[in-house]
């Protein structure tokens, strides 16, 4: 129980949990019975629309606490 909990609410709000998927596959035939396959792919934040970028993350948290993480 708690002071505010007499009050009904829904929020949309962004949780940050999961990325939006963005990619291309496909195969294509060179040569007789020979294939090029290929899968590019990339995760989008849906919240600021850039790429995912892992080692720009890696950099930016350099130091810090594990608690206190900023996610780009």
């Amino acid at each position: 129980m708690n002071r505010n909990g007499y009050q009904h609410r829904f929020l949309v709000a962004p949780n940050n949990l999961s990325q939006t998927g963005f990619g291309i596959k496909g195969k294509q035939e060179f040569a007789p019975g020979w294939f090029v396959v290929f899968n590019a792919s990339t995760g989008i934040n849906p919240q600021s629309g850039l790429l995912a970028n892992a080692s720009a993350t890696q950099i930016v948290n350099n130091g810090l606490p594990g608690q206190l993480f900023v996610r780009h």
